[in-house]
């Protein structure tokens, strides 16, 4: 997989990244789009509460895993 930092275009090979690259760059209305919803995409996945949540279950669940282990000795 191709991924290109400057125009957040993703492909399975070198042809399909670029032809994504040159689509975004002569294509106002296409770029907003892809630009917008990548936003949407790190806000959704990024929220703060959310991924604190998660660790914390990560967290919890190791600790009781050791425990079990610990307990099984």
């Amino acid at each position: 997989m191709v991924v290109s930092i400057l125009t957040i275009c993703v492909g399975i090979d070198e042809e399909t990244c670029k032809n994504c690259g040159i689509c975004l760059h002569g294509n106002k209305t296409y770029w907003d789009s892809v630009r917008a919803n990548g936003i949407k995409f790190v806000e959704a996945t990024n929220d703060r509460e959310i991924v604190k949540n998660t660790w914390q279950n990560v967290v919890e669940l190791a600790r009781k895993k050791f425990q079990e282990l610990k307990n099984d000795e």
